[in-house]
């Protein structure tokens, strides 16, 4: 089952508290997960449906109305961590209709962490996985510290976060790969959908873009639990799992080492520290720690919120979770990445089942939409022009499109939430009014028009030669109705045959209207 902290995310609910401790105004909302075992992971598709996965290897889709089914049950080794781990809807999963998994299996007798690309069958609902493309295979050296955040990128890139697959039961010198440039685990890479390393990554070679040092972006990580990336810098934050005293939020820099194993938190680790290998060893530090005791032991790395419908004390924190105590916290940070405000000593909230991620979503079908009105009302209001909504219209009104954090379903008072969906990037044109991380479109209506009304098509007839020319769309398509096109006699026919060659206005003006539009800024009406 999933839970619904509506503002904050999806998590695996089994044995949740009755009697939850949240802040006032905040409830709890169970959703369908598909899943009978253990959950591990989740990601929505861009038709308010998502795809959840479970360590036992099965991958289940819920519809947007909650029925769910299972797509695949893939081969894997359960053994304590391991599993079916991760999963990430791309960008482009309206088109390319693939999906990335994160799963640990036996590979000639060897436990082995595969990154698959897999083809998502039926239409229009998921029916089937089919065509895996293997990415990477990387043996893993016990049964902990596995692959597991996978993280889509708006720019098509993949996020991937890998554990240094070493013993915990001792000092096992294994670990140490976490500082070795060309071993892919204790990593954070960064990669395009093949595999190939991202070529603005630090260590990037471009005679070996498949090489593990083409692919880091950063080292030195024991544990990682999953990562999402800052809305307003894109730089990715994590959670990762201490050893025997700290646990870590990581802001991470491209080129930075987290220390893991010589450095534990702030310090250097009991046992590691002293290994040859660990001498002259440095760190860079954390963003926030806390020991192990009542907040917890297992952190779970969370999201930024910069929706609306939260409490100002709320907007712009980082809410997180520890997987052990069954908290949620949130904490402040700046845009240097300096802590500004601690997490709460007590957690945000108390006893709501057990993290496993965090994600943002808006209500059903009006985020996107409004967002890109909003916009479009901006380059009005700089311009001096009247809007032809209303100048309410031109300020954001909270729970209308807002990013609220999912974790449970905690849901402000009075407020109808519809069927949850994820934003877990921040640099993309459809993020929320507030600069928040940005909101999925919901059934793709990031690409349509921004107000209800069809689009009409300007035809540009060369009546002259009796022929038709290109076809643009007319300026005119974008003014509701009641608007100035309509208001000059109706005709939008009439009006946008006014744009053909030799009419009151050259055809470049209609092409660089055609190209505001695709920007989603209206042009000023013909005078």
């Amino acid at each position: 089952m999933l839970a619904l902290l509506v503002a904050g995310t999806l998590v695996g609910v089994p044995g949740r508290a009755q009697a939850a401790a949240l802040p006032a105004g905040f409830t709890v909302r169970d959703l369908p997960s598909g899943q009978d075992g253990a959950l591990t992971d989740f990601a929505f598709a861009p038709d308010g449906s998502w795809f959840t996965t479970g360590k036992d290897g099965r991958v289940a889709w819920v519809s947007a109305a909650g029925e769910a089914r299972t797509l695949a049950q893939l081969p894997v080794v359960t053994v304590q961590d391991l599993g079916l781990t991760g999963l990430a809807v791309p960008a482009d999963y309206a088109t390319s209709r693939r999906i990335f998994t994160a799963r640990t299996l036996s590979v000639d007798g060897r436990w082995t962490m595969r990154l698959s690309s897999w083809a998502v069958t039926g239409a229009p609902e998921p029916t089937g996985l089919a065509d895996e493309r293997v990415i990477w295979d990387l043996e893993s050296w016990s049964d902990v510290h596995t692959m597991t955040a996978l993280v889509p990128d708006p720019d098509g890139t993949l996020w991937v976060s890998i554990g240094d697959a070493a013993d915990f039961r001792y000092v096992d010198e294994r670990a140490l790969g976490a500082l070795d440039l060309d071993d892919g685990r204790g990593k954070v890479l960064h990669v395009l959908p093949d595999g190939r390393g991202v070529s603005s990554n630090p260590y990037y070679d471009p005679a070996a873009p498949s090489s593990w040092r083409s692919r880091v972006y950063a080292s030195g990580f024991r544990s990682p639990f999953r990562m999402s990336l800052d809305p307003a810098s894109g730089a990715p934050v994590l959670g990762d799992v201490g050893w025997n005293t700290w646990e870590e939020v990581n802001l991470i820099r491209p080129g930075a080492s987290y220390g893991w194993p010589c450095w534990e938190g702030e310090f250097p680790t009991p046992g590691y520290a002293d290994l040859v290998a660990c001498q002259g060893v440095t760190q860079s530090s954390p963003l926030y720690t806390y020991a192990h005791g009542p907040a917890g032991t297992s952190v779970t790395g969370g999201i930024v919120y910069s929706g609306a419908s939260y409490p100002e004390e709320y907007r712009g924190a980082y809410f997180f979770g520890d997987y052990s105590s069954q908290r949620v916290y949130t904490l402040r940070y700046d845009a240097q990445g300096r802590l500004v405000r601690a997490p709460e000593a007590e957690g945000f909230g108390v006893g709501n089942g057990l993290p496993v991620k965090f994600a943002a979503a808006v209500q059903r079908g009006r985020g996107v939409r409004r967002h890109r009105r909003q916009r479009a009302e901006a380059a009005r209001l700089r311009a001096r022009e009247p809007s032809p909504h209303g100048l309410r219209d031109a300020h954001h009104r909270p729970g209308h499109g807002d990013g609220d954090l999912r974790r449970h379903g905690l849901q402000r008072p009075g407020r109808r939430v519809a069927d949850p969906r994820m934003g877990l990037r921040g640099r993309h044109p459809g993020h929320g009014a507030e600069g928040g991380p940005h909101l999925s479109a919901g059934r793709g209506q990031l690409h349509r028009p921004a107000h209800r009304h069809r689009r009409p098509r300007c035809h540009r007839d060369d009546h002259a030669a009796g022929r038709a020319v290109q076809r643009l769309p007319c300026p005119h398509a974008h003014q509701p109705p009641g608007g100035p096109a309509l208001r000059r006699g109706g005709d939008r026919r009439r009006e946008c045959d006014r744009h053909r060659p030799g009419g009151r206005r050259p055809a470049r003006h209609l092409e660089r209207a055609a190209r505001a539009l695709q920007r989603g800024v209206l042009p000023r009406p013909p005078r």
